[in-house]
């Protein structure tokens, strides 16, 4: 869509950021809407538009490909990182009732080796399901 205008998004908002205001390309090329081919509610009057940031950063956000492996590779390992933090933030590394930092990293150890024992556990909980998977397809 052909960019018409922007404008400075000061309400609704924490940061003001510009705005671009993008329009059917059938009005940009004709100047009128009449032949829009889904039948967008708005054609008779201005036709589609639409209002996003301009920034580089949103437009990228806008332009990624979700689809793709790298980005559900990455997306996987991000989510990843989340469930760690969760459970560290359930385990009370967010705010230690200890004093000095030694004891506090000792702690912070001991919450991680926890997690991942965690998750050696549910690996090792299914891996004779897959290995009773793996025979019934030999």
């Amino acid at each position: 869509m052909p960019l018409k205008s922007t404008f400075w998004q000061k309400s609704n908002c924490l940061v003001p950021h510009e705005v671009g205001r993008y329009i059917c390309p059938l009005v940009a090329q004709t100047g009128s809407a009449t032949a829009c081919p889904v039948n967008h509610p708005h054609a008779a009057k201005k036709g589609c538009i639409s209002s996003l940031p301009t920034s580089p950063g949103n437009r990228v956000r806008h332009q990624l490909d979700r689809q793709s492996q790298e980005f559900k590779r990455i997306y996987n390992q991000r989510s990843a990182c989340e469930r760690i933090n969760s459970q560290a933030l359930d385990l009370g590394i967010e705010r230690p009732h200890l004093r000095n930092g030694r004891s506090i990293a000792n702690i912070n150890t001991l919450i991680y080796v926890l997690i991942n024992l965690r998750a050696l556990r549910r690996i090792r909980e299914r891996l004779p399901q897959r290995e009773a998977a793996h025979m019934l397809k030999v």
